[in-house]
């Protein structure tokens, strides 16, 4: 047995090895600027802003921002137009004008095909007992829709007594307009 090691013979048997090795070694040096530089001197506006990286490898970063001619993602999902993004957002259940108001103050719910205020979010009802009481207090109700029926007029009335209550539909001048307010349920 031999107590030593040919070194010739030991890197012939690990030539590929080392070839691989220097091969890795080689492809490190493409790196970007920012990632030139250690640790601790690397910033995150440095990949933005050429000014944040040492001088002397500035050049280098700007040549490679140059190069870069896509957009950021904030500019490419960026909407072309406001109102063509307004639209989107409420093709499936439409808005009230007052939409915007309503859902910083308001618990939203999904109905009838509209997004509809539900409940205020305050804790307290005394800012809105007294708004009604010494001022003016609004309800946005632009989503109830008028809907005409016709037909012999006893037909209707009855069928309606199924869906209404007597007690909420005006009966005022009904034979001379023709008309009847009502909320169904």
């Amino acid at each position: 047995m031999e107590d030593s090691v040919s070194v010739l013979k030991f890197a012939e048997c690990r030539a590929r090895e080392i070839s691989s090795l220097a091969e890795e070694i080689a492809c490190k040096a493409s790196k970007l600027t920012v990632q030139r530089l250690p640790y601790y001197m690397r910033r995150r506006a440095a990949s933005h802003n050429p000014k944040r990286v040492p001088r002397k490898l500035r050049e280098h970063c700007k040549a490679h921002l140059a190069k870069s001619t896509k957009k950021s993602k904030k500019h490419r999902d960026k909407p072309k137009s406001l109102l063509e993004e307004y639209n989107r957002r409420q093709s499936n259940f439409l808005w009230l004008e007052t939409h915007l108001w309503h859902a910083k103050r308001f618990h939203m719910e999904k109905k009838w095909g509209y997004t509809l205020p539900i409940c205020s979010t305050e804790k307290s009802f005394k800012a809105s007992y007294k708004a009604a009481a010494k001022h003016t207090l609004l309800f946005d109700l632009s989503y109830y829709c008028c809907i005409e029926l016709r037909g012999p007029e006893k037909q209707l009335l009855t069928k309606l007594t199924y869906l209404t209550d007597a007690c909420t539909g005006k009966y005022v001048c009904l034979n001379i307009i023709k008309h009847l307010e009502s909320v169904s349920y």
